[in-house]
């Protein structure tokens, strides 16, 4: 994050916040002390990973939280 180029917000909470440089196009990621860069490209890989992770630990949860995230079920 730039001082002459101000992040957009994209999500906070108290232990994480997401923020998008659109200058530098890049996104950061704020956990607790810790700060990481990513090009939107490898932020949307750290997504899916981190929900495909988050799916196999409490799967009930992400599907109440996320419903259109969980696989869709073949119809037969």
């Amino acid at each position: 994050m730039h001082e002459i180029h101000p992040a957009r917000l994209l999500a906070g909470y108290s232990v994480c916040t997401i923020e998008h440089c659109a200058d530098c196009d890049v996104v950061h990621v704020h956990v607790g002390a810790a700060s990481m860069r990513f090009r939107p490209a490898a932020f949307v890989q750290l997504c899916e990973t981190l929900l495909s992770a988050l799916g196999q630990v409490t799967p009930d949860a992400i599907r109440a939280a996320w419903p259109m995230a969980a696989d869709p079920k073949p119809s037969h």
